[in-house]
Order: structure tokens, then sequence, then C-alpha cells
């Protein structure tokens, strides 16, 4: 897997990138519908508005979970 966080509208991503906006709980879902959809795939920090997640803790949770898959992760952020 590939990752990176940049500071990006995530709607003004190419668009070749699937744009994701939830995850499942324990990601497991969210890896069926990456690779459905393409190997780049770019989303905001995910469960950090509403929801009120600690960025990293969900980092963590991402990295473990698609670390070893062929797809990019962008993390846009304003």
């Amino acid at each position: 897997m590939e990752f990176q966080e940049i500071k990006k509208d995530l709607f003004s991503m190419p668009e070749e990138y699937c744009l994701a906006h939830c995850i499942s709980a324990d990601a497991k879902m969210g890896l069926e519908l990456l690779y459905s959809f393409g190997k780049d795939s770019s989303l905001p920090e995910i469960g950090c508005g509403l929801d009120k997640l600690q960025w990293e803790k969900v980092k963590e949770i991402i990295m473990k979970e698609f670390k070893d898959t062929p797809i990019q992760i962008t993390v846009c952020r304003l």
C-alpha cells in the first residue's frame, strides 16, 4: 500500500481516484469496495468529524488493514 496525506480538496482529485467517505467498523467492507473500484483512492479523515474519532487511531487501523494491498490511499484535508 502507498499512503499519503495532503492538503487538498477531496473533490478536486483526478477522475481515476475512487472517493471514499465512510468505512465499516473493522475496515473489511472498505477493503472490498476499494478493490472493486480500482487501486487509487482518496478519502477525508474519516470518522474524525461528527464521530469525533482521533485521526491517529483511525490512520493506524487503515494502515493495518490495507498494508498488504496494491492500492494507493491519499487522505485529503483542507
